[in-house]
């Protein structure tokens, strides 16, 4: 493997984590913030680093690899963020 490739796939494999925690945080049952004032601007800006995490994908390998890459990845981070809110703050929230 080359370099160019393990560091595309590195960048977007963490743009992946942060866009999936703005998402998170965009939700209304969410435990990390407690309330958000402005929920779509951490929609917005999830998806606006999704989409650069899939361009940078697409870069590094083929785009149905890459396709399948984010959705995969995307599943992860997702599932991942409400777990850590509920270890970190237990059932009953903070």
């Amino acid at each position: 493997m080359s370099l160019a490739f393990s560091l595309g796939v590195a960048v977007s494999l963490v743009l992946m984590v942060v866009g999936g925690l703005g998402v998170y945080l965009a939700s209304p049952s969410q435990r990390l913030l407690g309330s958000v004032r402005s929920p779509r601007r951490f929609l917005v800006a999830g998806g606006v680093l999704w989409g650069l995490a899939f361009l940078v994908l697409g870069g590094s390998m083929q785009g149905v690899a890459a396709a399948f890459t984010l959705v995969t990845w995307g599943m992860v981070v997702l599932m991942v963020w409400p777990v850590v809110a509920a270890l970190r703050f237990g059932r009953g929230g903070r």
